[in-house]
């Protein structure tokens, strides 16, 4: 799974504007009280220009019948300001 959604990002005082930014949480790191999403923002979903990486944290259900932790990690990144409208995807070999 990753997210779509427009970015933009001031580079040496200039405004850049990807439409089709692609976000994927490159690894999580924590416990049970709190774990740290590393995203990876890149200008698209060919995944060859990373132009930011990101950093969130949330505090994970670890009930047994859970999502996993990727998966709520891309549900609470929907929940912050800007990422409202963010479109889910699906990676190659991935299902529903």
């Amino acid at each position: 799974m990753a997210l779509k959604k427009l970015y933009s990002k001031e580079v040496y005082g200039k405004q850049l504007t990807f439409n089709d930014a692609y976000f994927e949480i490159e690894s999580l790191q924590g416990y049970k009280q709190m774990i740290t999403i590393y995203v990876n923002v890149y200008d698209n979903d060919q995944k060859q220009n990373v132009i930011d990486k990101l950093s969130f944290q949330y505090v994970p259900d670890i009930n047994d019948d859970a999502k996993n932790n990727f998966k709520q990690g891309y549900e609470f990144i929907k929940t912050q300001p800007g990422f409202e409208n963010a479109i889910d995807v699906l990676e190659e070999g991935q299902t529903a």
